[in-house]
């Protein structure tokens, strides 16, 4: 193992990673996302919420430059 590279992981198909990040978790229906922006804390909040069971599933903050 080379230690700059890290520690290995394993291969995660790249259709589930979507899957993962656009349905939702209990149901499997599509998320709908909002995005508030407040410009004096110069960030921007994106909210998943699953509009079948009302789930809010993730919220992320992103730094704006």
């Amino acid at each position: 193992m080379d230690l700059q590279k890290g520690i290995p992981r394993p291969e995660v198909p790249k259709e589930e990673i979507v899957e993962a990040y656009t349905k939702c978790c209990l149901c499997g229906s599509d998320l709908t996302y909002s995005y508030s922006t407040d410009y004096m804390n110069f960030k921007v909040t994106e909210q998943a919420t699953c509009p079948s069971c009302g789930v809010k599933n993730r919220t992320h903050d992103y730094v704006i430059n």
